[in-house]
């Protein structure tokens, strides 16, 4: 197996990876300790993910110089993972599982909700017909669960389902005219913020604290 060749530090700090894998053979890379906002991986080699893990503002994944990608599932953890293709191959497991990780706010959302997970610009590919369209039915037979900060699984995500859009969204740094996969469902269990349950107890704790004053 050939050694990793890291390209500037991998740390928990970093904000960009620079992955060269030449004369890689389909090595896998752990992604569980690190979130990157970019990843640039180039050089004539493959390299595969068992679960591809994004920031929380998205992970712009570069693929170049005949360097080839495989991505087996998705962790989101708040922004899509983007990818962008110069002279680079890419290509998706057949049904991967997306983890959409839920924080706070998420929680204390109600109606139908809309978690981006992916998006590509299917121009890049267009002297490729069959790579694009086994992309679009990888992410379209994809399955999605649902997970809290702490780990443990949601179960009150109902009629979730995987959407496709065109659409640019300055929030997540889309691209104009990129295809966006998105699960949409709908939270069972809305949960106030916990922001206002705070203020309300330190309220009550402070009304109490002047009443006992009040009381000497």
């Amino acid at each position: 197996m050939a050694l990793m060749a890291l390209v500037g530090v991998a740390t928990a700090q970093a904000a960009t990876l620079d992955l060269d894998i030449t004369d890689w053979d389909n090595q896998n890379y752990d992604l569980s300790k690190n979130q990157y906002d970019v990843i640039n991986i180039f050089g004539n080699g493959s390299v595969n993910f068992d679960v591809f893990y994004t920031s929380a503002s998205g992970t712009q994944l570069n693929i170049s110089d005949g360097a080839t990608v495989h991505l087996n599932d998705i962790v989101v953890s708040g922004g899509p993972v983007g990818i962008d293709l110069n002279s680079g191959t890419f290509d998706l497991s057949d049904a991967p599982m997306i983890t959409i990780m839920l924080d706070h706010a998420d929680l204390s959302k109600e109606g139908e909700l809309y978690f981006p997970f992916f998006y590509y610009d299917s121009s890049q590919l267009e002297g490729d017909m069959w790579a694009n369209i086994a992309i679009m039915n990888s992410l379209i037979n994809s399955s999605a669960s649902f997970v809290t900060l702490d780990g443990s699984s949601y179960e009150y995500m109902k009629d979730v389902s995987i959407k496709m859009g065109v659409e640019s969204d300055m929030n997540l740094n889309v691209p104009e005219g990129c295809a966006v996969y998105s699960v949409k469902a709908t939270n069972s269990k809305v949960i106030p913020e916990p922001t206002t349950a705070t203020l309300s107890l330190l309220a009550l704790a402070g009304l109490a604290a002047r009443r006992r004053r009040a009381s000497r």
